[in-house]
């Protein structure tokens, strides 16, 4: 029998209803005499509702209903209804027997949202968790600041009329939860450069122009993350001679050797192993040779460090925290051996930037209340 069962990046079971938490439980459920360790630096993604699934796992009594939960937590305090098809248990859209037309229920689909009795749920929680302080083991200062960058003129063009088009969509009633997250990331796009949008026919930026000011400007390794790829491609070929790019186009090795190359290796059994794939794939630089590094966000969750460097650019973030999060700590590491690491957001001047940045921050805030009630930067 399982005496143990230990789930690392937990927060990936934050959702009850995905088939990744509803196998846990069902692994939870098979063993009943196993010890159970959920581990996780972000427990809470968004809003406290993302703990639910994983308290259940641990205590269901204590964990109880969800909606209870989330009502406990979290309070709707601006949404709109809608009525959708009403499905059978086989998902099949059910119907009347006897004029055909499909049965629908109405639901409520919050615009806003606001946590609440966080002390409580600190408390509620608190018997199920362990902390490790990092006191003793991490000697840097975390520095973290904002610059506010302008569009270039064209870019602010094609952004208002973005802007403009979202809400003219949302005063005629147009817009729905699934098309205005597109909408709203195109607003996205457009606030971190034209090239996102191909179709503009320009590639503009007032954060790529600021960016290569910064790389041009030192001599120190430099590590910049996007959301969007296509400024990992930019980048990465204005810089091919000294740095590397990280995103979903590239294959294991290629990462494997981007890491490397910027990061250098430790022994000398994975040197000859980055001697042997920089041969296969035809790679330039060698181990720690890289001066930049381009990432994209969404890239990051594997364990890898990048603590060469004690300097990042966050171009643009995602909407995810804990993406974020597993992003940007890669140069706050336990043997960053730099007396200070430095984060700077880049935020396009009267733009969606600074919602989007607000948001992400807030509920970190969330996630550190719960945690430890004072924003402990300690641990």
């Amino acid at each position: 029998s399982v005496e143990q069962i230990i789930m690392d990046e937990a927060h990936a079971l934050s959702h009850s209803n995905t088939k990744v938490w509803k196998s846990a439980r069902k692994l939870v459920k098979n063993n009943p005499t196993a010890g159970i360790q959920l581990l996780t630096g972000t427990p809470i993604l968004h809003k406290p509702k993302d703990l639910w699934g994983l308290v259940w796992l641990l205590y269901p009594e204590l964990a109880g209903e969800y909606h209870v939960w989330k009502a406990q937590y979290e309070e709707v305090v601006k949404s709109f209804k809608k009525r959708i098809p009403r499905k059978d248990r086989s998902g099949r859209i059910m119907r009347d027997p006897d004029t055909g037309e499909v049965l629908t229920r109405e639901i409520e689909i919050p615009l806003v949202t606001r946590t609440k009795n966080l002390d409580e749920l600190r408390e509620r929680v608190r018997p199920l968790l362990y902390r490790v302080k990092a006191d003793g083991l991490v000697n840097f200062v975390d520095t973290v600041d904002v610059v506010t960058v302008g569009m270039t003129r064209r870019q602010r063009d094609l952004y208002n009329s973005i802007a403009e088009n979202v809400l003219l969509k949302l005063e005629e009633g147009d817009l729905n939860i699934v098309n205005a997250l597109s909408e709203l990331t195109r607003c996205q796009q457009v606030s971190e450069g034209c090239y996102n949008l191909p179709q503009a026919g320009f590639s503009d930026s007032g954060k790529l122009d600021y960016i290569k000011e910064q790389i041009d400007n030192s001599d120190e390794k430099i590590i910049t993350w996007s959301r969007f790829k296509e400024n990992t491609n930019i980048l990465g070929n204005l810089y091919k001679d000294s740095g590397v790019i990280f995103n979903g186009d590239m294959s294991q090795n290629q990462k494997t050797l981007a890491i490397w190359s910027f990061q250098g290796v430790d022994n000398a059994k994975d040197d000859a192993e980055f001697a042997r794939l920089a041969r296969s794939c035809k790679w330039k630089l060698g181990p720690g040779e890289a001066m930049q590094w381009f990432g994209v966000i969404s890239g990051a969750s594997l364990g890898f460090n990048l603590h060469a460097s004690n300097r990042q650019y966050v171009i643009t973030p995602g909407w995810n925290g804990n993406v974020n999060e597993q992003a940007f700590s890669r140069i706050k590491r336990l043997d960053q051996e730099a007396d200070e690491c430095f984060t700077t957001f880049m935020v396009s001047e009267d733009s969606i930037d600074e919602a989007v940045l607000n948001m992400v921050l807030d509920n970190l805030k969330t996630c550190l209340h719960v945690l430890d009630g004072t924003g402990d930067p300690g641990y």
